[in-house]
């Protein structure tokens, strides 16, 4: 079988540069990969953002769902393509929670979405560098 998990460092303690027991996790891929581009974004943009050089709607949002990224609309301010991608990350992140049967990786899970609803909730972007 190709069923296999992930060494993860960062969804226990967000920005942790340490491998060690305490702070890393075994995930499975697609849950790791939630966590691409998040801890280390590229670029000016807010997370989830990308910019179309030549329409009205300038900004798209775009979410790393696990399984690939998601298109989620264009919209006239990074901002609210930004909250857009909140929004859909936090919801699958708590989804992913839901099943996941370690324990630890629930809590951490549940953790990272209620740091990106805070966010939301105060307005702001969400960066976790």
């Amino acid at each position: 079988s190709d069923y296999h998990l992930e060494l993860d460092k960062d969804l226990k303690s967000l920005g942790n540069k340490l491998y060690s027991p305490e702070t890393c996790l075994l995930l499975e891929p697609h849950v790791n990969n939630l966590l691409v581009g998040v801890i280390k974004p590229r670029g000016r943009l807010p997370l989830g953002v990308a910019e179309y050089k030549d329409r009205k709607k300038r900004f798209r949002c775009q979410v790393n769902m696990g399984e690939g990224q998601v298109q989620c609309g264009a919209f006239y301010t990074e901002l609210e393509a930004h909250k857009v991608w909140q929004e859909n990350k936090v919801k699958r992140i708590l989804e992913l929670a839901t099943k996941a049967a370690n324990p630890v990786v629930r809590e951490a899970l549940i953790n990272f979405a209620s740091l990106i609803s805070r966010d939301i909730e105060l307005g702001k972007e969400s960066k976790f560098n």
